[in-house]
């Protein structure tokens, strides 16, 4: 806090105890302004947090949704290629026993016909 002196002949004018009366009222004022200055900075300080702190949220939480819609997307995909992949190979699976089959009765049509 600075200090308040008042110039010589505006305290001969006034007196020394009146002088000294205004040097207060001013300190007063100036601390009370500054106490004032602080209480508004909070305030906006506060409130500036507080948006940043909900847009931090939101930003999260969208985040969030985002993530988990991409996870559904990727379990269907997945899904869709063991299922694929599954078919495929039941596909071959019967392709091949029914080769089998058919290497089998030609192989015994020969050994009965002789």
């Amino acid at each position: 806090m600075s200090v308040i002196t008042l110039p010589p002949v505006l305290q001969d004018k006034l007196g020394r105890d009146a002088a000294q009366a205004l040097v207060e009222l001013i300190n007063e004022s100036q601390a009370d302004f500054k106490v004032d200055v602080i209480e508004i900075c909070e305030e906006r300080f506060e409130t500036r947090l507080t948006q940043e702190a909900f847009a931090l949220r939101k930003e999260t939480s969208d985040l969030r949704v985002e993530l988990i819609q991409r996870m559904a997307d990727l379990e269907t995909r997945l899904t869709h290629l063991i299922e694929s992949g599954r078919s495929e190979t039941l596909k071959w699976m019967l392709i091949f026993w029914v080769g089998q089959f058919a290497v089998l009765l030609g192989i015994l049509f020969a050994f009965f016909k002789h």
